[in-house]
């Protein structure tokens, strides 16, 4: 089988002061990686101060569709929440939002996660130019 790009999802904090934080070894940080076919490991880690805490589940293409889609909810909700999420998706662009805005785009985000992981691209070649 060939070797795929990790989907990836990175939460990036406020800083203490309200600015957007710009250590990012305490952004939390979301990493799906393709096991098989209709298989993934979402590996979560939360960074602090004091440490990272992470999380290991091996899921279906649709619970981890629905795993991102209750993060994303609950994103929304939070009191204190993160500034942005950041997107790297194989074969798009990366994408940054803020977290105030997420809500309005929840159904592109999902669309574009549903289709990769139904159509997963296989790393290509690199290049130096």
């Amino acid at each position: 089988m060939p070797a795929h790009r990790t989907i990836e999802l990175r939460f990036i904090r406020r800083s203490a002061t309200g600015q957007l934080q710009h250590d990012a070894s305490l952004d939390d940080l979301l990493k799906i990686t393709k096991l098989g076919e209709n298989s993934v490991r979402a590996i979560y880690t939360e960074r602090s101060v004091d440490g990272a805490t992470i999380d290991v589940q091996t899921l279906t293409y649709q619970q981890c569709l629905l795993y991102v889609y209750r993060i994303f909810n609950l994103l929304t909700l939070d009191e204190d929440p993160f500034e942005s999420v950041q997107l790297f998706l194989p074969a798009y662009p990366t994408v940054m939002l803020k977290v105030e805005t997420l809500r309005a785009h929840i159904p592109q985000l999902m669309e574009a996660l549903a289709s990769t992981c139904t159509q997963w691209p296989a790393i290509g070649r690199t290049t130096t130019t």
